[in-house]
């Protein structure tokens, strides 16, 4: 799968799965994610595009969604069912 700005994601569940990034910005008082990115430089270029566009949009920074922790928790929990899968 992958998004317009070209990020490929794993299909295999066994496959890495990289970090995502994602601008913040604010639209009449509300937060927003921006879409998805593969580096946080790339978000911030994205966000500050936005901003750029119209007065209305403010940049407030970039979140990182699927934290390299996370990754690594659902890596062990995925292997654990693994396991109890072959245990039945």
């Amino acid at each position: 799968m992958s998004t317009q700005g070209g990020l490929m994601l794993p299909t295999d569940p066994d496959g890495w799965f990289p970090p995502l990034f994602a601008p913040v910005v604010e639209v009449g008082g509300s937060r927003y994610t921006a879409g998805l990115h593969a580096s946080e430089a790339q978000a911030q270029a994205a966000g500050d595009t936005l901003a750029d566009l119209h007065p209305s949009v403010v940049m407030h920074g970039v979140i990182e969604l699927l934290p390299a922790g996370v990754v690594t928790e659902l890596a062990s929990a995925y292997d654990a069912m693994e396991q109890l899968d072959g245990a039945a």
